[in-house]
């Protein structure tokens, strides 16, 4: 027997756009994720006036946050977003920090302003890394000790 906690991500991913697909997704500003899970591309697409997203487990990966190349859409995935908060960054590797600098960098391309508030761990022992992302960003707000507050 197959339980609902044991269905495939996919399954989940489905599910979730299905039931977003009942609120007027254009009026959505703020959005808070658990990064463990992937979000799809389409859900972006469907909430165009993100201004703040928050993602607790945020993993940094190729392709953080950034189109499929390949696919229909090309453009950034949250064109009106202001502040990126990631709480509990996850990293395979320490270069995993790069994916972030590429997302800030082609979000930021057209003059578009965000703030990035990282709770957590940050790339101090990489000066030109925690300098990168300084220089992509309007603000950067740090607190080095990740919040109790429960997701």
């Amino acid at each position: 027997m197959v339980t609902p906690a044991r269905q495939p991500p996919e399954v989940w991913e489905r599910l979730f756009i299905e039931l977003t697909a009942l609120v007027p997704l254009e009026r959505v500003t703020s959005f808070n994720t658990n990064g463990s899970t992937k979000l799809p591309e389409e859900l972006f697409r469907m909430m165009p006036n993100i201004e703040t997203l928050h993602i607790s487990y945020a993993k940094l990966s190729k392709g953080f946050l950034q189109p499929n190349p390949d696919g229909p859409h090309a453009t950034k995935l949250l064109p009106s977003l202001r502040l990126l908060r990631l709480r509990r960054i996850v990293l395979q590797k320490d270069d995993d920090w790069v994916h972030l600098m590429t997302f800030l960098a082609h979000q930021t391309s057209d003059g578009q302003a965000i703030s990035l508030e990282v709770i957590g761990e940050f790339p101090h022992n990489r000066l030109e890394v925690a300098n990168g992302i300084k220089d992509l960003v309007k603000e950067l707000i740090y607190h080095a000790t990740p919040d109790t507050e429960d997701e």
